[in-house]
């Protein structure tokens, strides 16, 4: 008998595109939870510092882990208890260099052109925009944090530095990714006005780039599967996922689409849907004067909604009572059954152009978002649910609005890997890029990602080798400075009502907030809000771009405490407004 070839070990970096966030805080840190959590914390809070006027915004870490797989089943964890690892770490910052359009279509060349006088090469002009920490290098255990930075020479007689994140490892060996601490600026004097999306002469501190790590281990140096980090704004709605996250685009270009001969899980596939739709309420949490009621357009949530069912919302108990239904002899049936059919037909379907319309009041329309659809796989999904051919698993007594989401410790091994993934990815948008939060358009392209051909694609997510997709390449057609894109939250086409271009999952608009003891909500940008504005969502944002980028970091966060609210805000309130 033949004796079968012993296979190397297989190593793999996790998560496969890990989320670092800014903070200006210098000494303050945290790193993100390891299991997906939407209601997680910061320990201590958002904020350090000695007085809560003062406390500065926590920078938000990311830790990669490195696990070992045998047959497409993930074995072990390998730390340095047992093997020798050494990380390797770049981080690029490409926004400057990059092309002025930012995904309407208006603007065309070089967002920032060779000056006059250039005498370099356009590689040469490309590179001095371009921020580059180089390759970090960083073994064993407990090592203490060690900057990333770079220079953008931009033309000027100057080279100006710009710090990217730093890196440490924590007591087993495992590396951690911080953010910048949300600097902009610009190269010339005097700074441009930041009155549009992509602006020139202007740089930020976001980033993205290459995780890599050798393992050596019985004598033997093994390359792990390169991960991705990006280095995006702070989170400042976590318990709000959008209903399209970068995990679900990403599973979905890897080949994710449920086989058909599988039956969708109402608890894990049909629910954490309904619930992120419902959530988004807390982003939107009421529209002034009561236009909407306590639910918003697009919150879906716990009362009746005027954008989809009438009877009332996806969370209403007794409404979510039905939707388990799915057997004829269930009393509920009949009745949960013309909702889920209610609900599909509602949805465009990902692959007709033709209904990729911005319609009002009529079937195919949702969600309405600039052109936003489910992915494929989320499509199949509620076919299926509509098809009453779902497994109808809900745990008895759970509240609709509840999620089970255990610790990290308590996630068996194997399936580690998928919620280290879904746990940084699923806090990211995956969608409408114009031009996008954490990441850009180019994450919805097939050819960003290189499957590995493994049996779970919620583990089979890596992104192209960096010859083809190089560091930078995620976040070069963000905005610049990244706060302007956060002040321009409200992506609205031409004759398109802006309610329907919301996607409120990454910046809150109204927030549910305490005036008087009592809760209320409020402009998330309060004082500032371009109340001038006749538009509802307009009026939301801050007047200048420029008032953005000066308070940042002084604005709330919305958290779980009763009931979910706003906390850790440190910009001064409207005396109008009293607390």
């Amino acid at each position: 008998m033949p004796i079968s070839p012993i296979m190397p070990p297989r190593f793999q970096i996790f998560p496969a595109i890990g989320i670092a966030r800014v903070g200006d805080s210098r000494a303050f840190t945290y790193v993100a939870s390891d299991a997906p959590d939407i209601d997680y914390v910061p320990e201590g809070g958002y904020r350090g510092g000695p007085e809560p006027t003062e406390r500065l915004l926590k920078r938000m870490g990311c830790r990669f882990r490195i696990y070992e797989f045998n047959a497409n089943i993930a074995v072990r964890e390998v730390t340095d208890a047992v093997a020798d690892i050494e990380w390797r770490i770049r981080l690029v910052n490409k926004k400057a260099s990059g092309d002025a359009d930012w995904g309407y279509g208006t603007e065309t060349g070089a967002l920032n052109p060779q000056p006059p006088g250039w005498t370099q090469s356009a590689d040469a002009w490309r590179d001095a925009l371009t921020i580059d920490s180089g390759i970090e290098t960083m073994t064993g255990v407990g090592q203490p944090g060690v900057e990333l930075g770079g220079e953008i020479m931009a033309g000027t007689s100057e080279a100006q530095y710009v710090k990217l994140g730093d890196i440490e490892t924590d007591n087993e060996g495992r590396l951690v990714v911080y953010g910048g601490h949300g600097e902009a600026g610009s190269w010339r004097t005097p700074a441009p006005d930041p009155d549009r999306v992509r602006n020139r002469g202007w740089f930020d501190d976001t980033s993205d780039g290459i995780v890599a790590a050798t393992v050596t281990i019985d004598g033997e140096d093994v390359e792990a599967t390169e991960a991705r980090i990006v280095v995006g704004p702070p989170d400042y709605a976590h318990p709000c996922l959008a209903p399209v996250t970068l995990f679900d685009l990403a599973f979905d270009r890897v080949g994710g689409f449920p086989d058909s001969s599988l039956t969708p899980s109402f608890t894990d596939d049909i629910h954490p849907l309904l619930h992120r739709s419902a959530f988004l309420e807390w982003t939107l949490f009421a529209i002034e004067g009561g236009r909407f009621g306590r639910t918003p357009k697009h919150g879906h949530g716990f009362t009746g909604n005027h954008d989809m069912h009438p009877d009332g919302g996806f969370l209403d108990r007794d409404l979510f009572r039905t939707l388990q239904a799915d057997v004829p002899t269930d009393p509920d049936y009949a009745e949960g059954s013309g909702r889920r059919i209610w609900y599909l037909e509602k949805l465009k379907v990902p692959d007709d152009p033709n209904l990729q319309v911005e319609v009002k009041g009529v079937n195919n329309n949702m969600p309405a978002i600039n052109g936003l659809t489910f992915t494929m796989a989320q499509y199949r999904v509620f076919e299926k649910f509509a098809a009453d051919d779902f497994d109808s698993d809900w745990p008895p007594g759970r509240a609709p609005s509840d999620l089970d989401q255990p610790a990290f410790a308590d996630i068996p091994l194997s399936d580690q890997p998928e919620a280290l993934n879904r746990a940084a990815m699923d806090w990211a948008v995956g969608g409408p890029f114009l031009p996008g939060v954490e990441v850009g358009a180019i994450v919805g392209d097939e050819q960003t990602y290189d499957p590995l051909n493994l049996a779970n694609p919620s583990i089979d997510i890596r992104v192209a080798d960096p010859s083809l997709v190089k560091a930078g390449d995620l976040t070069k057609s963000l905005a610049v400075p990244w706060q302007v894109g956060m002040n321009q939250h409200n992506y609205r086409m031409p004759n398109a009502d802006s309610a329907d271009n919301l996607w409120p999952s990454a910046r809150p608009v109204l927030v549910p907030a305490k005036r008087s003891g009592a809760s209320d909500d409020m402009r998330w940008t309060r004082p500032f809000s371009n109340r001038g504005s006749s538009d509802i969502f307009e009026s939301q944002k801050m007047r200048t771009n420029l008032q953005m980028i000066e308070n940042w970091s002084k604005l709330g966060f919305i958290a779980p405490a009763t009931f979910y609210i706003e906390v850790a805000r440190t910009l001064q309130e409207d005396p109008n407004w009293p607390i």
